[in-house]
């Protein structure tokens, strides 16, 4: 098996609801069978039908940062990791680049919601 109980997980694949898909999990069964089958948990709703290996893959707390090229969706809660702290911020334009003049201090930014849910 490649995940067992209490493994973080982001979910690739669920034809049951879709809206799922692109969203982080944990594991809360893992059930060894021809294929194992796992029942994820996401922001405290389990998902209705089994996962196989192949609907899911692994989370780690890196996997969630994003470089500061890329830019956040209009209206998203986003953290942004400085030289030495943390700023909240909610992104109020999409499309649009940060810009500060400590850019040069910002290292990689996450969604809130992607930070509470690991």
């Amino acid at each position: 098996m490649k995940y067992k109980e209490g493994d973080l997980v982001r979910i690739v694949s669920c034809d049951v609801n879709p809206s799922f898909v692109g969203r982080n999990g944990i594991v809360v069964e893992a059930l060894q069978a021809d294929v194992p089958l796992y029942k994820i948990m996401v922001s405290g709703e389990i998902v209705t039908d089994y996962a196989t290996e192949d609907c899911l893959e692994p989370l780690t707390a890196n996997s969630i940062w994003h470089p500061m090229s890329e830019c956040p969706t209009k209206g998203e809660s986003i953290i942004i990791e400085c030289e030495h702290s943390f700023y909240g911020i909610v992104i109020r334009r999409g499309g649009s680049r940060l810009k500060n003049e400590n850019m040069a201090k910002y290292k990689r930014w996450c969604y809130v919601k992607d930070l509470l849910n690991i």
